[in-house]
């Protein structure tokens, strides 16, 4: 009983001591006459967004036969000459065969694989667990994103573990009959898949391959990036989505020259932040592609007095920068790093000769100085400088508005 009397005691006492400091903590924040904010890091950028126009040497591959297109490809795919790209059935119905051949072979790989001691001896629970979870947080963001590309691709391998742990759960032995139902129905249907013939479409040249056409390809080529005008660029961009060839008359195309050309328009009180073979980072902000280098080939002014088209050149190419053609891109000009300060909170201190701002040190206040970095309506930023006490630092109470502020007022 002692032991329990004593426990309880030590724990009131220290229970009243938390709320006390808690209180008190509570006390000077209300009775003081000082709003404070605490100094916090901030980053700040000088940039420019705008839609722009790609331009690039594309090579169409035609429809010859009428049919349906199964494509070799889920997406852009790197290929070479003469490559086979894609095959063109007779019927829609042979496509589905093909490709529920393709997804029964699917699942016996995965069922062997499940099914094969060597692997699921040396798997331990607690990873399947691990993996499952995983494929299920990737199944629920690719959804949430309204991405499905690599939907498939998730529920095979989730598919897979989950047979896994049906083997060393011990709730099935083996996978023989379900191997057997996919085998028996895989060769019945290669037997109707066999009387297709469909005609196999290759690559006409080395590039990307796509899959698809978005009926600007003999119209926005790089030979139109030195005579480009803002009127033919609004006409694009007002029209865009409304390519001049039929896209259901064309199987794809390939994009066989890396280096291709972006027309981006600017307003003219930006003209001085951009010079011909300068190189920049372009952002791609519709496809989450950044850091794209580019260089300024050419700068062409029009009759208006407002606006400019700052064509850019690239050598990079990639199966996301392939697929676009009127991207939102985004230019950083300068970055600023520091502390983020309230204007209102900003003082001239006479004495100092320098600009800054009071902070509550426990009961004292003090001047600190800043350093601007970058001058905003709201705020500034103050470079960091951990070395300088004078200077705010990270954390720091700053004091937003009171009266009588002095350096080394103490408070009652």
């Amino acid at each position: 009983m002692r032991v329990n009397f004593l426990a309880r005691f030590v724990l009131f006492v220290l229970f009243a001591s938390v709320a006390g400091i808690v209180g008190y903590q509570v006390y000077l924040k209300a009775s003081s006459p000082y709003q404070t904010i605490d100094a916090q890091k901030t980053t700040v950028r000088d940039s420019y967004s705008a839609t722009a126009l790609v331009l690039r040497d594309e090579t169409v591959i035609p429809m010859v036969n009428r049919g349906t297109v199964s494509y070799l490809f889920d997406d852009v795919a790197k290929v070479t000459q003469g490559m086979a790209v894609a095959e063109i059935y007779d019927s829609y119905d042979q496509v589905v065969l093909k490709h529920r051949i393709g997804l029964l072979e699917e699942e016996l790989r995965m069922v062997e694989e499940a099914d094969d001691p060597g692997v699921t001896e040396v798997t331990s629970l607690e990873a399947i667990n691990r993996l499952v979870l995983g494929q299920l947080k990737n199944l629920g963001g690719a959804v949430s994103n309204g991405v499905v590309s690599g939907v498939s691709e998730i529920k095979n391998e989730l598919t897979k573990q989950l047979s896994k742990k049906q083997i060393i759960t011990g709730l099935e032995e083996n996978f023989d009959q379900r191997r057997l139902e996919l085998e028996t129905e895989k060769a019945e249907l290669e037997g109707q898949f066999r009387l297709a013939t469909p005609q196999v479409i290759t690559s006409p040249e080395s590039g990307y391959f796509i899959g698809y056409s978005d009926g600007y390809e003999s119209s926005l080529t790089t030979e139109y990036a030195g005579n480009i005008t803002l009127d033919i660029f609004d006409m694009f961009i007002e029209g865009q989505n409304q390519g001049v060839a039929d896209p259901a008359r064309i199987v794809g195309k390939v994009i066989s020259s890396y280096n291709w050309y972006i027309a981006y328009p600017i307003p003219n009180d930006l003209l001085s932040e951009f010079q011909v073979g300068r190189e920049y980072d372009l952002n791609f902000l519709s496809i989450g592609v950044n850091d794209v280098q580019a260089s300024v080939d050419s700068i062409i002014t029009g009759q208006e007095e407002n606006r400019s088209l700052v064509i850019f050149k690239s050598g990079l190419m990639s199966s996301e920068l392939a697929s676009v053609r009127f991207p939102e891109i985004e230019l950083v000009f300068r970055s600023y790093d520091g502390l983020q300060i309230p204007v209102e909170a900003l003082h001239y201190s006479n004495d100092e000769g320098y600009t800054g701002v009071y902070v509550m040190e426990a009961n004292t206040i003090r001047f600190k100085r800043i350093s601007s970095v970058f001058q905003g309506e709201k705020f500034v930023v103050s470079e960091i400088d951990q070395a300088d006490a004078s200077r705010v630092q990270l954390f720091d109470k700053i004091i937003l508005s009171g009266k009588d502020l002095y350096d080394g007022k103490t408070l009652e």
